[in-house]
């Protein structure tokens, strides 16, 4: 029952923390020019955002880890080798939030705007296609 418990809070942390991420990695996306000058929302969606990151997805992120972490050792996965390829993953997807968060918390920051950096034009799909090979790792176990 304590498995599925931690399981259970395991999957809504990886739903908020994903859901944030993508929230960010759109909002962010949408700042890049495509034609014509740089353009920033209003100041207000960016604080709003960048404190429903430190309020919400950040907390979320923390979680993620320490409940899967919790999972692993109760299920003895540590051994598994899609366990080690599935951390790789959530690695990149965690980096990926820490640039993030820099990119929001230098948008903010001392009135600077610069624009975002072009890696993070890519950043959905990476979200998604990463999310999208944890599943099968976790599901189908293929080593």
């Amino acid at each position: 029952m304590l498995y599925l418990t931690i399981k259970a809070f395991h999957v809504i942390a990886i739903v908020i923390w994903i859901g944030g991420m993508l929230l960010a990695a759109l909002l962010l996306v949408s700042m890049r020019p495509v034609a014509g000058p740089f353009l920033l929302p209003d100041d207000r969606l960016l604080v709003a955002l960048q404190r429903w990151d430190r309020r919400v997805t950040t907390p979320a992120m923390a979680s993620v880890w320490v409940l899967g972490l919790a999972l692993a050792m109760l299920g003895h996965w540590f051994v598994a080798a899609w366990l080690s390829a599935k951390l790789v993953l959530v690695l990149a997807l965690s980096a990926l939030h820490g640039v993030q968060a820099g990119t929001l918390r230098r948008l903010m920051a001392n009135g600077t705007r610069r624009k975002p950096g072009a890696m993070l034009r890519f950043a959905p799909l990476g979200i998604l296609l990463s999310v999208g090979a944890i599943v099968v790792l976790v599901i189908f176990k293929p080593f």
